[in-house]
């Protein structure tokens, strides 16, 4: 294995502290934005819920209903292969279009935000160590650092790489005794931190996507409740006649042909 200069270790060693600087911020900042966002979300939900409140309890109702009057019919292994296609299709746009609610939208492939415990596990166990209140004998020390380690332990639990790091720089806990592990330990923190980053964005970038993102969007930016979403009554109105249609599919009084003819119609009305 090639050996370093000092000059070249000197170099990689500024540099990655930079990039870590730069890490920091960045993780720092999209959090702000999720939060922000979660806000409007927050927000727009208030504003929605006043809106429905009058029907609210059958809007949800008559939503769970025709969410699993779909989902049945879809899995129905004795309908064809295509016309359970067709159901899944419609339940997604009936989602899209917002005639339903989105549910829960699904998580990022677990590939994507799969994150590598070992830098943050090393992290915590270094801390911990370096933190433990029996290391000293001042009572008002001991306190203190009782107080760290509960913040070390909640930025553990929830996976919250970022945090360990501010508290270590905070702490000044950690020292090592070269370069070489700076640089070694700053490489692997920084790599955890980009993961952390990406995981954040993917978040805020599901979270905008989501027909609840799309609704907080529209409603910070001042279109009127009521105009996009009409009069809850005629919700209800159509909602009750589209879990008429699927409770006479699924009694097969009508066929899937005339079942998508009717949602078309009620759409384009």
């Amino acid at each position: 294995m090639q050996r370093l200069t000092l000059s070249e270790s000197s170099l990689r060693l500024r540099a990655a502290v930079a990039e870590h600087d730069k890490l920091l911020v960045a993780v720092a900042r999209k959090r702000r934005e999720l939060r922000r966002f979660s806000d409007k979300l927050d927000a727009a939900r208030s504003q929605v819920a006043t809106h429905l409140s009058p029907v609210a309890d059958d809007l949800r109702r008559l939503d769970a209903t025709i969410h699993t009057l779909l989902e049945s019919l879809a899995r129905d292994k004795r309908r064809p292969l295509r016309d359970r296609k067709q159901l899944e299709k419609l339940h997604a746009d009936l989602r899209r279009n917002g005639t339903l609610s989105s549910r829960d939208a699904p998580p990022p492939p677990e590939s994507a935000v799969k994150a590598d415990p070992g830098a943050i596990r090393t992290l915590f166990r270094s801390l911990a160590d370096a933190l433990h209140p029996d290391k000293v004998q001042d009572e008002a020390q001991k306190a203190s650092r009782t107080e760290i380690m509960k913040q070390v332990t909640v930025a553990y639990a929830q996976n919250d790489l970022a945090r360990l790091v501010e508290i270590q720089r905070e702490s000044a806990a950690v020292q090592h005794t070269d370069d070489s592990q700076r640089l070694a330990a700053l490489t692997q923190t920084n790599a955890e931190l980009a993961h952390q980053l990406r995981k954040l964005t993917l978040e805020l970038r599901a979270q905008r996507a989501s027909s609840d993102g799309r609704l907080a969007r529209a409603v910070h930016q001042g279109a009127p409740v009521q105009d996009l979403f009409g009069p809850p009554d005629d919700q209800l109105v159509d909602l009750r006649r589209l879990q008429t249609a699927l409770q006479s599919l699924q009694a097969n009084r009508i066929t899937l042909a005339q079942c998508l003819i009717d949602t078309s119609a009620r759409k384009r009305s």
